[in-house]
């Protein structure tokens, strides 16, 4: 992120130093075009990058706030002597059980677990 924060302020500075070497007289009005269209191109690919960024860290710190309130109902259930229903109903989201492999038989069935404030 301090990478693209970085080129995002460089292209700003390159911006203005176009503008005034253009008013300066030093570049022709159709390299200044030229010039100004691939900054252009540049700015909005660097801005992208940026809001990916963002949002992917926005995702990131997301997903620690869950494992923090995770961590800290685990916390409050570390010394557990019996397991009752409350503990069940804090800690588990639901409980799915698939079907029978054969209807009537004993045999290997699927069973998922999902916990609470995991996603």
């Amino acid at each position: 992120m301090r990478r693209v924060n970085k080129r995002l302020r460089e292209l700003e500075q390159k911006e203005s130093k176009l503008y005034e070497e253009k008013l300066s007289g030093a570049i022709s009005a159709q390299t200044f075009q030229t010039l100004i269209q691939a900054h252009v191109s540049e700015l909005d690919s660097v801005k992208s990058e940026q809001v990916r960024l963002l949002e992917q860290q926005a995702e990131y710190e997301s997903g620690l706030g869950s494992i923090t309130s995770w961590m800290e109902m685990i916390g409050r259930y570390s010394e557990v002597v019996d397991i009752d229903r409350e503990l069940l109903e804090a800690l588990i989201d639901r409980i799915v059980i698939g079907k029978a492999c054969k209807p009537n038989e004993k045999g290997p069935q699927d069973i998922s677990i999902y916990y609470s404030q995991l996603t």
